[in-house]
């Protein structure tokens, strides 16, 4: 094959032989190698000569693939609808026993009211009803929040149901098969269909500095003014950025100006111990006489993110958030990403308090002074002997633990107090239920102080012993939901470490809807234009063309649903560049024709000319892309990834789509008598067929 080269060579040259100069030479072998990139191509390119050869059996392939993708994208056969349980969830505003006469079970007078499966605990009432579809389970859920408000006189609401889970109902029954309205079953991402993204950032070390107070700065550096403090924050974030941290938080304490939290990602206690001195020269550097007041850091704890992940999970299921997303990311994160939520400042409440519940015995130096807020709620403040006001923060710092949240069961309930109104009620296991006991036992007519998150929510006086292990927190909450929020929080469990929420991006249900609405205009309008340019630019080529579009575009989108891929608004960009790349790849080919169609080559010869000699520039440019979209999905986070995924997803098909369905159909519409009419080919019109 070099010979052959080389004698090519040296008949251009008008000589015999080998070529004698090193140009010639080059120009000989940049030949050879480009013959040899073609000749491989065109070898990868010859398979696809054979399929042409059984274009009915590829006609009826192609048939066969779009019925399949249309089936995956709509799902308009599906399985007909069984009977299956689903959950009604309803809740009382006081515990059950008290709604139901003495001796009475309040499971089976529910359950005689609804004739149903009811099942209580506290303020918790579950239904489990048999339903088929989410209609039908809609209006069992009407039918026995009627009844039950009807028996227990408006004492209990509904909460949530699991019935939206079952699927819709179906225009018609076909022995095992169900006929539905066709819809795309695309799972859309969070800037489509409305929701939150949070990213959660595990807390590894946690130092409080404080500042020493002048004549004039009575408060320390942070001053008295929110701007102030905004100023000061941002002071000391340049100066710790300046002293080599950069992944820290700093807050000032709302009581207490003159001290501040900082936070740190420290991953060992030794470098937990390194940050703490670090930070502590650059404050006293900059602002003089600073202390170190307390430090906590969270280590020696086995697969503490993923602990962390489980009760992050836990929460998010009490909220009745439908496929949440919540996954671990590196060695310090967890991405929570909650679709169509209703109140992403609730839930973002209840995913990021530490809930760590702390019965505390507090200085006999000190005192609780305790104000009520317009609903009721007791507001703790603490003073010393003079009557002073003490920060809060000095006097849990000083206060010593009995028992923590983490030796609660998880059955915890809520109920109404005469007296304080809604109320907690709360059970230790074994082992905080001796501590707990031991300590009223000697500690009776003394303040025990109940602490939510280092905030006081309760400081009551132990009256007597307290033995059984059981106990309530009353008087710390406005509303009755309060009340049920801290419950579900207690129950699912205090956090392992704290968390702080780093990135939250939350958009509306409506917001998601209008993106929808805005990227289907755009979507139609682009293909409308393309389709026109198609047909007025190739004619019948183009008009091929859209059609093996339209195929595109379906297997695409099954693709995606098979891959359980979530379109995204960057997914829909990369979606539609694309469709892009589909539309070049097809002009390559009809303007490689339009090139042979001026020679003398049979009308057979010039389609397969067209499609073997654009082949190696598609695949090149195809390439390319794929190489480009593979870098950002590697490198990308969230959106970014959602347009690599896309855009890969879509060069493939590209590739399958232009050398498989475009060439199969062009071929048969040249067997037709449609080959006779050159112009429809934009052929010369001098040119026979």
């Amino acid at each position: 094959m070099a010979q052959l080269f080389f004698d090519t060579c040296s008949t251009e040259q008008g000589r015999a032989g080998p070529p004698t100069n090193g140009s010639d030479a080059r120009r000989c072998r940049s030949g050879a190698m480009h013959h040899y990139r073609v000749l491989a191509v065109s070898q990868l390119y010859g398979g696809f000569s054979g399929m042409i050869r059984r274009r009915r059996a590829w006609l009826l392939v192609i048939v066969a693939l779009v019925v399949a993708c249309l089936e995956v994208v709509f799902q308009p056969i599906r399985r007909a609808p069984r009977l299956q349980e689903f959950e009604i969830h309803y809740r009382a505003d006081r515990d059950i026993n008290k709604l139901v006469k003495e001796g009475e079970d309040f499971d089976q007078v529910g359950g005689k009211a609804i004739d149903d499966v009811v099942t209580a605990s506290g303020t918790d009432i579950v239904v489990t009803p048999e339903a088929s579809t989410r209609e039908g389970a809609r209006k069992l859920e009407q039918d026995y929040t009627k009844k039950l408000r009807e028996r227990f006189r408006n004492h209990i609401t509904f909460v949530r149901s699991t019935g939206l889970d079952l699927p819709s109902s179906p225009r018609k029954i076909i022995g095992g098969l169900a006929l539905y309205d066709p819809r795309p079953q695309l799972k859309l991402g969070l800037d489509l269909q409305g929701g939150s993204h949070l990213v959660l950032q595990v807390r590894r070390a946690l130092f409080e500095y404080q500042f020493e107070k002048t004549t004039e700065q009575p408060s320390g550096p942070a001053g008295e003014t929110q701007e102030e403090r905004d100023a000061f924050l941002a002071k000391i974030g340049n100066l710790l950025e300046a002293s080599g941290f950069e992944d820290v938080s700093v807050k000032v304490k709302e009581d207490s100006p003159d001290l501040i939290d900082v936070a740190t990602q420290a991953m060992s206690k030794q470098q937990a111990t390194n940050d703490r001195d670090k930070i502590l020269n650059a404050l006293k550097r900059e602002f003089g006489s600073v202390t170190l007041v307390r430090e906590e850091t969270y280590f020696g704890e086995e697969n503490i993110l993923l602990r962390t992940v489980e009760i992050v999970r836990r929460r998010v299921d009490s909220l009745g958030v439908s496929e949440p997303l919540i996954q671990p990311q590196g060695d310090s994160q967890i991405i929570v990403e909650l679709p169509g939520i209703d109140d992403p400042d609730k839930a973002i409440e209840m995913i990021g308090t530490t809930a760590l519940l702390e019965f505390r015995h507090i200085p006999e130096k000190y005192e609780p002074e305790v104000e009520r807020s317009a609903g009721g709620r007791e507001i703790v403040h603490f003073v010393d002997k003079e009557g002073m006001k003490i920060p809060t923060s000095v006097v849990y710092n000083e206060s010593k633990e009995i028992v923590s949240g983490r030796s609660l069961k998880p059955n915890s309930t809520v109920g109404m107090d005469p007296a304080e109104g809604s109320a907690v009620h709360f059970e230790f296991d074994s082992d905080g239920a001796n501590k707990f006991g031991q300590f009223t036992r000697k500690n009776v007519g003394k303040y025990l102080a109940i602490f939510l998150d280092q905030q006081p929510i309760s400081c009551p006086v132990i009256r007597q012993p307290i033995t059984g292990g059981r106990g309530q927190i009353s008087g710390g909450f406005d509303t009755i939901e309060e009340a049920r929020d801290l419950m579900q929080l207690l129950n699912a469990g205090a956090l392992p470490v704290p968390i702080d929420i780093v990135e939250n991006r939350t958009v509306s249900a409506t917001l998601g809807t209008d993106s929808i609405r805005r990227s289907l205009i755009a979507g139609l309008i682009g293909l409308t234009f393309v389709v026109i340019f198609m047909i007025a630019v190739y004619r019948l080529p183009g008009a091929i063309a859209n059609l093996a579009l339209a195929i595109y575009c379906l297997l695409v989108l099954a693709t995606m649903i098979i891959l359980n891929a979530t379109l995204t608004l960057p997914g829909i960009a990369g979606f539609i560049m694309s469709i892009g790349m589909t539309v070049d790849t097809n002009i390559l080919v009809f303007e490689r024709m339009k090139e042979e169609f001026r020679t003398d080559k049979t009308f057979k010869s010039v389609i397969q000319a067209g499609f073997a000699r654009a082949w190696t520039a598609i695949l090149d440019s195809h390439v390319t892309t794929l190489i480009g979209a593979g870098v950002l999905f590697y490198y990308g986070t969230g959106p970014v990834k959602g347009f690599a995924v896309t855009l890969g997803l879509g060069v493939l098909t590209s590739l399958f789509t232009a050398f498989t369905i475009s060439r199969v159909l062009v071929y048969t519409v040249a067997e037709t008598g449609l080959k006779r009419s050159l112009p429809l080919w934009n052929a010369p019109r001098t040119r026979t067929t």
